[in-house]
């Protein structure tokens, strides 16, 4: 095809750049002791373990002076199985597990502007009661996620900006605590020389000023910059929070998972993780997978970018089988990336490379390329426009995002018609269609979320709540098509948000771990949300592996203005009037925050 042809010698040379980008974003794990068929059970062999007693664990939280704290994140880890739970302080800083296994775990109590304290404690059938009392941090800055530290570096333009965050934020978050050593112009220079080819370039006026900009940064912290929020409040701790380490031995980490009939959880990888006995496997899948899917047979589905080719995973034999990207024509299909499944069992995806949308049909083994448009045209600052995201709709199109075009489209399998439009958010990455048809727009260079309505051929655009304003990353974001609710990756602030279109408000629920860089949300038959992290040797509670992280929303109880103090409420005086020190919401108000605390 004529503009496959006029980019080849193109894609040739970018392919080898894409493929050091996946290095930089999968290889950047630990080298495991051993391999992972040495290491972990084979699921044809394992044994289903004994049930185990179960036990409470509850406790009060105060602050220095012994009053409540409410919103304190508080988790208990079992080191020996690989896997912790989260819960949070309600209004008079309790706290209480749901029943978890007797036996030794580490509790530990946090909140940004207080110090975090942890306990080892060994839980017998009696249940527990943990108490903590919490002092004043002395560098609360340091707790803040990265976002805080990522709205430090201004940019002339929201283009720049953009092109910020996608050629440097490929795979890990701006402004962790890697990014917050002091460095003179000479180490952030050779910073930059080592990573500029590991994503996107930079445009030339960015490029220029990135150094300087960086220095000016984070050289020379001063904590007073830094407004401390206070602690989260409402919906956004009635959660729990379960945690399972991928590999704990090998600490492999995870880019895309999925979660199969039976609730067992795998990753692009071929790590395997049964949630409720914690047993652990691994199938030998290709090196350099990316995405996972599962089909309606049970069986997983993977693209591997690395030796561009779509693989099977039969997770009841452990059968694995792979096919190549044949050439067609003109044209072959160069670097899988995003798939998903259409209703004839069909699989669709983005062909990164060679700027092809593709489908294959596992019943005949065969793929057909379609040419998504910019190949020819395209003068953008690389080679070829990135085709990424891609999503089935209910009515059977298939939407597709190119994220250094600004572009979606979709294209009808029946009539074969391709259209594209122009996104008003920056970098469009993993776009999903909703049950009404409608399409939602992840925005990663721009920090917002993009509605766009197929009928009317019209966008609408949010900005995403995490503070400051503008300093998030959502590199992917997945719609629960049985309530609507539209999950956004807070790759940048350590959160899962949650967007309700009927009322168009944002819940932000912080995850109990820091550092934690998010591509794929998935939602099992409880309409629980899951999604996965890398290995992240960074963090003041790191080095941390690899794990699934599985949020559960708890129901609320009684209602504000009730007189009780309940889960989610720092305050209940009885009413829901405002100006008598208690707000509407049952929360004191924004102008009550850890911040006020820490400087009296």
């Amino acid at each position: 095809m004529q503009e496959t042809k006029g980019t080849s010698r193109w894609a040739v040379l970018w392919l080898v750049l894409v493929i050091a980008i996946g290095a930089g974003c999968d290889g950047d794990q630990d080298a495991p002791l051993s391999s992972p068929a040495e290491r972990m059970s084979s699921r044809a062999v394992a044994e289903r373990p004994e049930p185990v007693a179960r036990t409470r664990l509850t406790g009060d939280i105060v602050d220095y002076h012994g009053r409540p704290l409410s919103g304190v994140t508080v988790t208990a880890r079992d080191d020996a199985r690989g896997m912790s739970v989260t819960v949070f302080s309600d209004g008079n800083g309790h706290y209480a597990f749901p029943e978890i296994e007797t036996g030794s775990w580490r509790v530990a109590a946090k909140v940004i502007g207080s110090e975090r304290r942890e306990r080892e404690v060994a839980l017998t059938g009696r249940g527990l009661d943990v108490d903590f009392q919490l002092r004043l941090a002395e560098e609360p800055h340091q707790q803040l996620p990265a976002s805080y530290y990522y709205d430090r570096i201004q940019w002339p333009t929201p283009a720049i900006r953009a092109n910020f965050a996608l050629a440097c934020a490929n795979c890990h978050q701006i402004g962790d605590p890697l990014w917050r050593k002091e460095r003179t112009l000479a180490d952030w220079e050779a910073v930059v020389t080592r990573m500029e080819f590991r994503g996107p370039p930079l445009l030339k006026e960015a490029r220029a000023m990135l150094v300087p900009k960086l220095a000016e940064s984070f050289d020379s912290i001063d904590p007073r910059d830094f407004e401390i929020p206070g602690p989260p409040t409402g919906d956004a701790v009635r959660a729990i929070l379960w945690e399972y380490e991928v590999d704990p031995e090998g600490r492999n980490g995870c880019h895309d998972l999925e979660i199969a009939l039976d609730g067992t959880l795998y990753t692009e990888d071929g790590f395997a993780v049964d949630p409720q006995t914690l047993q652990r496997w691994h199938y030998p899948v290709p090196e350099r997978a990316h995405s996972i899917e599962r089909a309606g047979d049970g069986s997983m589905w993977i693209t591997v970018t690395g030796a561009n080719l779509m693989t099977k995973l039969d997770v009841e034999t452990g059968e694995v089988t792979s096919y190549e990207h044949p050439q067609i024509g003109d044209d072959k299909g160069v670097y899988p990336h995003t798939l998903r499944f259409d209703e004839r069992g069909r699989i669709w995806y983005t062909l990164t490379v060679s700027n092809h949308l593709n489908v294959f049909d596992p019943a005949s083994e065969t793929f057909t390329y379609h040419d998504l448009p910019g190949a020819l045209d395209w003068k953008g600052p690389t080679p070829i426009p990135i085709a990424y995201g891609l999503d089935v709709a209910p009515d059977q199109t298939v939407w597709w995002s190119q994220l250094l075009a600004d572009r979606i489209g979709v294209f009808d399998p029946v009539s074969g018609e391709m259209r594209h439009w122009r996104s008003p958010v920056h970098g469009p990455r993993r776009l999903r269609v909703g049950p009404d048809g409608v399409v939602w727009v992840p925005g990663y260079g721009s920090s917002q979320l993009g509605r766009f309505d197929p009928a009317t051929e019209t966008w609408k655009v949010y900005d995403l709540p995490t503070k400051p304003k503008g300093s998030e990353l959502p590199y992917a974001l997945s719609v629960n098509r049985r309530t609507g609710n539209v999950w956004v990756a807070g790759s940048n602030s350590d959160t899962l948000i949650r967007f309700q279109p009927e009322t168009e408000t944002f819940t932000a629920y912080p995850l109990p771990t820091p550092v934690d860089f998010i591509r794929e949300i998935e939602f099992d038959d409880d309409d629980n949300v899951w999604t996965c992290v890398p290995d992240r040797g960074v963090g003041a509670e790191g080095p941390l592996s690899g794990r699934f992280i599985k949020l559960e929303l708890l129901p609320r109880v009684g209602r504000c203005g009730d007189g009780e103090i309940q889960l989610g409420e720092q305050c209940d005086d009885g009413n829901t009037a405002s100006g008598d020190g208690c707000g509407t919401d049952c929360n004191w108000g924004a102008g009550v925050s850890a911040s006020v605390e820490w400087q009296d």
